[in-house]
């Protein structure tokens, strides 16, 4: 890691980054801090939750940022706008400081694309673009990465305590809302983690908080004896299912 790199103050004006959940604000600053120099963070979920003091995955963070990060084969996280964002310029051999950096890029198998992103390097996208999940498309940084239609059913396999027709409605208006919003679909394991919550409230109260997210358009899911100590904007993220 760098001591000092540069930031674009600007960002608390960027639509896109006020929309994000503050705790995911906050991972995303750690994460601009904590990648090496060809911007790939080596995944350490247990720091970042000691360090900011959030009990919520990781995962959950990740898909809210998808488009702008790339998970690698290896789990390691890549931020592919990072290297040109702090260089300004596209690497050169010629250029002392940037020959350590083209070095990382090679351990990672990454390369730079000619509009200076970094990207999976071609040699390996040709060998395991099959393989799907984390390889992003080299010219579609921002347009979503690792997408496909998959197996299943994307709203995740409701366990047999919630298998109840009221949690199912309920279930189906919470994700056509996130539709609505074009929120990024939930990965397997956010689903997963979601479901323990809801199972561990109770049938009433995981219906009870999917409808009160639903009537005020949140990302996340709470706890219904939240909602009343708290304002909409002034949320208690660290407690609640937030993805």
């Amino acid at each position: 890691m760098m001591g000092k790199r540069f930031t674009d103050a600007s960002k608390w004006q960027d639509p896109w980054f006020r929309k994000l959940t503050p705790t995911t604000k906050v991972f995303y600053l750690f994460l601009l801090d904590n990648v090496d120099t060809a911007g790939v963070w080596d995944r350490d979920d247990a720091l970042f939750q000691f360090l900011s003091g959030s009990s919520i995955v990781v995962d959950a963070h990740l898909e809210e940022l998808e488009g702008r990060i790339v998970t690698l084969a290896d789990g390691k996280i890549l931020v592919p706008k990072f290297v040109k964002f702090q260089n300004r310029t596209t690497l050169s051999q010629d250029c002392p400081p940037h020959r350590q950096i083209l070095r990382l890029l090679e351990k990672h198998g990454l390369e730079q694309d000619a509009s200076g992103l970094v990207i999976i390097s071609k040699g390996l996208q040709k060998s395991k673009q099959t393989q799907g999940k984390g390889l992003p498309n080299p010219l579609g940084i921002g347009k979503g990465i690792g997408k496909g239609k998959g197996k299943g059913d994307p709203r995740g396999e409701i366990p047999p305590a919630l298998d109840d027709p009221r949690f199912h409605e309920a279930w189906d208006s919470f994700h056509k809302m996130r539709s609505q919003h074009k929120w990024p679909k939930q990965k397997p394991e956010t689903l997963k983690k979601m479901f323990k919550d809801l199972e561990a409230w109770g049938l009433d109260d995981a219906i009870q908080a999917l409808e009160t997210a639903v009537r005020n358009g949140w990302r996340g899911v709470f706890h219904p004896s939240q909602k009343t100590k708290t304002k909409v904007n002034d949320r208690d993220y660290e407690h609640g299912t937030d993805f």
